[in-house]
């Protein structure tokens, strides 16, 4: 005996199933699924559960497609292509874009070197500055110590030779 069964939906309403068995067609309406035999019943859920739009057909051997669900099918596959195209896209500009920031941080970090040595130059240079103005204010003063030094190195040796002409 063979039973063949066709499911049928059509914009979101239940769907109808007809069941042809020894050139006898009856047709169940999905709402009323408890009238169904449990054999043909168990054969029509995986169907309901699987289709959207479309006709399925299924039989005692196995599940058939008409043209209707291989149309959603091959549909699910161009969708997967489309969705591997469109995250190979995604992917090389996330990459184009990874290294393009790569190449602005490298960029960024030379400039940030070259300008802490810059920084450092004006900051040898300011000090060197500061030294030759301390030395410049300095050395009047120190030639002047100098010269009082030896003025009193003078007067000590001039007191000492007066000392040694008295004790004489």
């Amino acid at each position: 005996d063979e039973v063949q069964v066709t499911v049928s939906r059509k914009d979101g309403k239940p769907a109808t199933i007809k069941v042809e068995s020894d050139g006898e067609i009856t047709e169940y309406s999905e709402d009323d699924m408890e009238e169904m035999p449990e054999a043909i019943r168990k054969m029509v859920k995986p169907a309901l559960q699987q289709t959207t739009n479309g006709v399925m057909r299924l039989n005692s051997q196995g599940l058939k497609l008409d043209t209707g669900s291989l149309q959603l099918r091959v549909d699910a596959e161009k969708a997967a292509a489309q969705a591997r195209s469109f995250a190979d896209k995604y992917r090389e500009v996330a990459e184009k874009q990874a290294e393009e920031l790569k190449v602005r941080v490298a960029e960024m970090a030379a400039k940030a070197r070259q300008q802490a040595k810059e920084a450092a130059k004006q900051t040898e240079a300011v000090m060197r500055e500061a030294e030759a103005a301390l030395e410049a204010k300095t050395q009047p003063e120190l030639a002047e110590l100098r010269q009082l030094v030896d003025q009193l190195r003078s007067e000590v040796k001039e007191l000492r030779q007066q000392l040694k002409e008295k004790q004489e």
